[in-house]
């Protein structure tokens, strides 16, 4: 057995790990010439100013001022806005949706007291070659591009430029809703005539004007003089089919006013009363023409009878009635 072991030794002594064989090198003995490759060489440093520098000091500069436009804008969002600056942003805004304003605004100065401004935006509404056509139309139609419509669309329109772009706070509109007769001679919008008795006055249903402080704006005739009209006796037009149009209002004047053919005219009351005493006893007159009946009470109308003309008619009718 002694000679297999002596073999495994030898084996072990060519191919093993013998430590007491194997070569270490210190750290320190590495020769010069071997660290050189590791070593980085020198950067070279160019002259002061020259492109290189230039270029650099650009990009840095550029690199600064967009960290700081950042910084600004970013501080700018979180602050909130001067009233002033509201303000302007508002009338902006106000302008572009309503250009016919620009016409309304111009040259009124916003400095001046709450009623002179007013008193030039009243003024200023005889520039807007307003349409009149005694038919209502929106506020907002107007101010957008559309000048036209009644004495509400007037009154409305004031009231929305004067409160939205100029501030001024507590503009009413007042009202009468009942018919009546006006003496306001024409109208400043193209010189429109009045619309009742050939011109001499005014017949309305209703009409519209703003008040502020107690001054009176009656933007339709462009006057500041509080409306003292003739009141209508009831809300609701009387009917008759001896009437033109069926329809008629009778007011406090003694007046009985009816529309025809797009205009309006009055009668005296008591021919009124007369007419209802007629139709009572129309039933006698029946068998005659009630075409041709019908045709002389209209023509009395449109003439502006009075009593005695009507009068004279039951004559005629009694006659034919008698014959």
């Amino acid at each position: 057995m002694n000679e297999p072991l002596q073999q495994g030794k030898e084996h072990s002594s060519q191919f093993g790990h013998n430590l007491s064989k194997m070569a270490i090198k210190r750290a320190d003995s590495v020769s010069l010439a071997q660290m050189q490759p590791l070593i980085q060489p020198k950067l070279t440093i160019g002259q002061s100013g020259d492109q290189y520098e230039q270029e650099a000091d650009r990009v840095a500069t550029s690199v600064v001022n967009q960290i700081n436009t950042a910084a600004l804008q970013k501080q700018d969002a979180q602050q909130p806005k001067s009233a002033a600056d509201n303000s302007a942003d508002r009338k902006q805004k106000f302008l572009q949706e309503y250009p016919l304003a620009k016409i309304l605004i111009n040259g009124i100065e916003e400095t001046l007291t709450e009623d002179k401004i007013l008193e030039q935006l009243f003024k200023n509404f005889e520039n807007i070659q307003f349409k009149y056509t005694m038919v209502s139309k929106s506020h907002e139609t107007l101010l957008k591009g559309s000048p036209e419509g009644d004495c509400q669309t007037l009154a409305r329109a004031f009231k929305k430029v004067a409160e939205e772009y100029f501030g001024i706070k507590k503009i009413a509109i007042e009202s009468l809703l009942k018919p009546f007769l006006y003496e306001g001679g024409k109208t400043p919008y193209r010189g429109k005539d009045p619309n009742c008795d050939d011109g001499e006055r005014w017949f309305f249903q209703n009409h519209y004007w703003a008040v502020w402080n107690g001054k009176v704006y009656d933007v339709l005739f462009l006057s500041q003089k509080r409306i003292e009209p003739d009141k209508a006796k009831q809300d609701r037009p009387l009917r008759s089919m001896l009437m033109p149009e069926q329809e008629y209002y009778e007011t406090e004047k003694g007046k009985v006013v009816y529309p025809y053919q797009n205009e309006y005219s009055t009668v005296e009351l008591a021919v009124f009363e007369k007419i209802i005493n007629f139709v009572k006893n129309l039933s006698s007159f029946l068998y005659r023409d009630i075409d041709s009946i019908i045709a002389k009470i209209r023509s009395l109308f449109t003439k502006g009878g009075n009593s005695n003309d009507f009068d004279s008619l039951l004559r005629e009718l009694e006659n034919d009635n008698n014959h």
